[in-house]
């Protein structure tokens, strides 16, 4: 796996000559090519892009890229629309997002044959706190498709050896809407990963791990298949009893899915004697624009956004 530094925000408002140079490539669109897709959980897929003769001036922005930050897809004649990345670009330039079929840009992804070309700008976002984390009992709970945020602070957090302790606690409604679980059962080998169903009857363990079809590629390597230890039922707020019986209380939180799951399991945290300075949330959905160029009551928050600490977002939230 890359190893992750720390890079600037992606926000273009301040800052020296070279912030407003890296501000409008970042506001540029870079044309990017669908080279493959496979299916993962309920309607979700991974896609994988490349940049067509990656290297030139501006792609600068695309390397070192931080967890947390997030990029732009824009689909001519439909739209665009943010995603995180799960893989950033390689020394190839391919990198790979997470997809939910839902409509507008989401849907006609979906609809895109290998090959397809469309548009990226980026990299954006205030990434995730990893000077806070050195060190620390970090717990992250996560729920749907609130885990792709997170895969890369994850794997640096591992890579790294970054933390003192790290336990991750992902929530889903049912067996096929989870997602990312070659992710999770490598995970699982060096933390605990707590998984939680909603709808826990019935549920078994894949047969395999599943394999992306450009493991080669060094973008996803293959994975054997192993079981995650421990299942819970319920959502993800509802096993934060029994993770932190077996965890401890962390000293650092990071949350990311829902807001009525990030609002629960924060107030829950903060029982529990958490500082609602050491929790952040991935506030994404809140966010108008990517830059806080527009004229949107979010202003403030896209342009900070979409981490935010939670003595700071739990006002608005």
């Amino acid at each position: 796996m890359p190893k992750f530094k720390q890079t600037p925000s992606g926000r273009v408002s301040g800052g020296t000559v070279t912030d407003f140079a890296a501000g409008r490539t970042r506001l540029a669109t870079r044309a990017v090519q669908l080279v493959d897709y496979y299916s993962d959980g309920g309607q979700t897929r991974h896609f994988l892009f490349r940049f067509p003769d990656f290297g030139r001036p501006g792609d600068d922005v695309w390397r070192g890229i931080s967890p947390g930050e997030f990029l732009v897809l824009d689909i001519p004649g439909i739209g665009a629309a943010p995603f995180s990345f799960t893989y950033p670009p390689n020394q190839y330039g391919e990198f790979c997002v997470l997809v939910r079929h839902q409509d507008g840009v989401d849907r006609a992804l979906f609809d895109m044959e290998v090959g397809s070309t469309l548009g990226a700008r980026g990299p954006f976002g205030k990434p995730w706190p990893l000077a806070a984390l050195r060190d620390e009992r970090v717990l992250v709970v996560a729920a749907g498709d609130g885990l792709a945020p997170l895969v890369m602070l994850i794997d640096h957090l591992l890579t790294e050896h970054w933390c003192e302790r790290l336990a991750l606690v992902y929530g889903a409604r049912d067996p096929e809407a989870q997602m990312l679980t070659p992710e999770r059962e490598r995970w699982q080998k060096q933390i605990d990963v707590f998984d939680t169903l909603e709808q826990g009857a019935g549920y078994a363990p894949p047969a395999a791990a599943v394999t992306p079809p450009y493991a080669d590629a060094n973008i996803m390597p293959r994975y054997p298949a192993t079981s995650i230890r421990r299942r819970l039922s319920g959502t993800a707020t509802e096993a934060l009893p029994g993770v932190l019986a077996r965890f401890g209380r962390p000293s650092r939180a990071l949350l990311c899915g829902s807001v009525t799951m990030m609002r629960a399991a924060a107030a829950y945290l903060v029982a529990q004697r958490l500082p609602p300075s050491a929790i952040w949330v991935s506030a994404r959905e809140q966010m108008s624009c990517v830059a806080g160029l527009c004229a949107h009551r979010y202003q403030t928050r896209c342009a900070e956004g979409p981490t935010f600490r939670w003595d700071k977002a739990g006002t608005w939230l």
